[in-house]
């Protein structure tokens, strides 16, 4: 074969390394794909619509919607909490204390309960701020490596930074949770 002058030689590309991983392909999640159905290859009709000319929309959740085993860990330990602990303060109150089984029982645990689930959960939210960061010290890093670098650059109480916020957050919520569920439960005899 001739070569032109003036052409440049095309570059081979170099092989590559069984050790270096593949990047998987980019998807764009935001849009949906759109695709027109119509006979296959055979000549088959595909099944549904006898019109070829319907298109068929695929789309995929955003990122932003798709749960997380983090958001799980973290639902999973406040949950848990909220749940226990209600019912041990609740039983405690009753046991220990001159009190009866109404709205001020289930407000002084459903407090109880909303403390101790902040306690619990507000490591595993401070960890998740940290992680969404774009931009700073902690992008890029992992939750176990954040929770080091947390711990040793600025100590355990870094990881209840906005403890008061969250709890007033998650206090009020177990306060009027339990409160209408036990008048609930008392006024439907369950």
């Amino acid at each position: 074969m001739s070569s032109r002058s003036g052409s440049r030689p095309t570059a081979s590309k170099a092989p590559r390394s069984p050790c270096m991983p593949r990047s998987p392909p980019r998807r764009d999640c935001s849009r949906a794909s759109t695709k027109v159905l119509g006979p296959t290859s055979r000549g088959e009709r595909p099944p549904g619509p006898t019109s070829s000319s319907l298109p068929r929309v695929t789309s995929h959740p955003p990122p932003i919607l798709t749960p997380s085993s983090d958001s799980h860990g973290r639902n999973s330990i406040i949950s848990a909490t909220e749940i226990i602990s209600y019912e041990t303060s609740k039983s405690f109150f009753l046991d220990n204390l001159p009190m009866r089984d109404d709205w001020r029982t289930h407000l002084a645990a459903g407090c109880t309960a909303g403390f101790a689930a902040t306690v619990l959960g507000s490591p595993a939210d401070v960890l998740g701020t940290k992680a969404m960061q774009k931009h700073g010290r902690y992008a890029g890093l992992t939750a176990t490596q954040i929770a080091r670098k947390m711990l040793r650059n600025e100590g355990v109480l870094s990881f209840y930074k906005g403890f008061w916020p969250n709890f007033c957050r998650i206090g009020s919520f177990n306060i009027a949770m339990w409160v209408f569920f036990e008048e609930i439960k008392s006024r439907f005899a369950f």
